[in-house]
């Protein structure tokens, strides 16, 4: 197996489209959804077992922000709204073009940091250590970020009128993500753990 090969598995958010079977403590990640016997997150892991190494298999999620989004208070009037049209289905036009423009976005933007990394830092070393470094910052950064994405969204479709609005725990869980990125890129248990080295202000 060629130990070049490298694979990030997205396993965040709390799994609201799938209500009730997934909720903030028991995220879609986590379910049982075919009955057998395997989640999601093990089903995809299983998937790349003799294709990609084991220690090459990055899990993204957004844990903090997603318990932060599961602790906001029910909008004002929920109940007494009408239901959705039961000829819709989960994935709805506006929904399927906002998956794809932020999905490829994400995709490019850390695409173009490996490729930034691999061509003028990391040299012609055979490990692609800065690199790979850059692509995990920039996926978990996304992914903090995509948090009050989520919430601005939602924001709007309750009918708050509000596009953007702090809330206080999501702030935090965003303030200790960042904390808990540095400290996998800087502390060197941590960089031994995770594979990664320190990135300069330029990096």
């Amino acid at each position: 197996m060629e130990n070049n090969r490298y694979c990030v598995i997205m396993c965040g958010g709390v799994g609201s489209r799938f209500w009730p079977f997934s909720k903030s403590a028991r995220p879609k990640q986590f379910l049982d959804f075919f009955g057998t016997g395997r989640s999601l997150l093990q089903m995809t892991f299983d998937r790349l077992q003799g294709i990609v190494p084991t220690e090459n298999i990055i899990l993204i999620t957004d844990s903090m922000p997603a318990l932060a989004l599961g602790v906001e208070p029910v909008a004002d009037g929920i109940m007494e709204r009408p239901p959705c049209r039961t000829d819709h289905g989960i994935f709805f036009k506006p929904m399927v073009r906002n998956m794809l423009l932020e999905g490829c976005f994400i995709g490019a933007i850390t695409f173009l940091a490996f490729t930034i990394g691999r061509i003028f830092f990391d040299g012609h070393t055979a490990e692609p250590l800065v690199a790979r470094t850059m692509t995990l910052a920039v996926l978990s950064t996304s992914q903090l970020i995509h948090a009050f994405n989520l919430r601005s969204r939602h924001s709007r479709s309750s009918g708050s009128g509000h596009r953007f609005s702090f809330h206080p725990p999501l702030l935090l869980a965003l303030l200790i993500g960042l904390v808990l990125q540095v400290a996998v890129i800087s502390l060197p248990f941590m960089t031994a753990f995770f594979h990664t080295v320190p990135l300069s202000p330029l990096q």
